[in-house]
């Protein structure tokens, strides 16, 4: 039931956000094709984890452990994982200060993403892979 809502809330929110960028006058065409092509990303991402989830449910059962372990199930959806933890309440306020604090598109954010835009881009993907690569490491002890 939490990944059928997780779902209709990523489709609800991606929805809202193209119809928001597109009411904007000043809103680019690459920003709103962007989020327009998170909907089939979503969807087949969803589609692919059912069947997963089909498989490993038809396998346990086809081996006969289904009866006996039915109810300490437990996949390794790192979107699931993290939905359990408290990691997920804090992500979401801490862009939820962000959205708010941007909003009205501050002098300083439009200054700071002409002069270092792409360096900027070039740190948050460098950090993400070094936090990936940490994480992975620590999975792997």
């Amino acid at each position: 039931m939490q990944r059928g809502l997780f779902i209709m809330m990523l489709l609800i929110l991606d929805i809202f956000i193209i119809t928001s960028l597109v009411n904007h006058r000043d809103t680019s065409v690459p920003t709103i094709t962007l989020f327009a092509l998170f909907i089939p990303v979503i969807y087949f991402y969803y589609l692919f984890d059912a069947l997963q989830i089909t498989d490993h449910v038809n396998r346990r059962n086809e081996l006969g452990e289904f009866a006996a372990a039915s109810n300490d199930i437990e996949f390794q959806d790192p979107l699931q994982k993290l939905i359990k933890g408290t990691n997920m309440g804090v992500i979401l306020i801490a862009v939820g200060v962000l959205f708010f604090l941007l909003s009205n598109k501050p002098r300083w954010v439009t200054g700071l993403f002409d002069f270092m835009g792409s360096y900027l881009g070039s740190a948050a993907l460098v950090l993400a892979g070094l936090a990936m690569y940490v994480l992975d490491s620590r999975k792997n002890k």
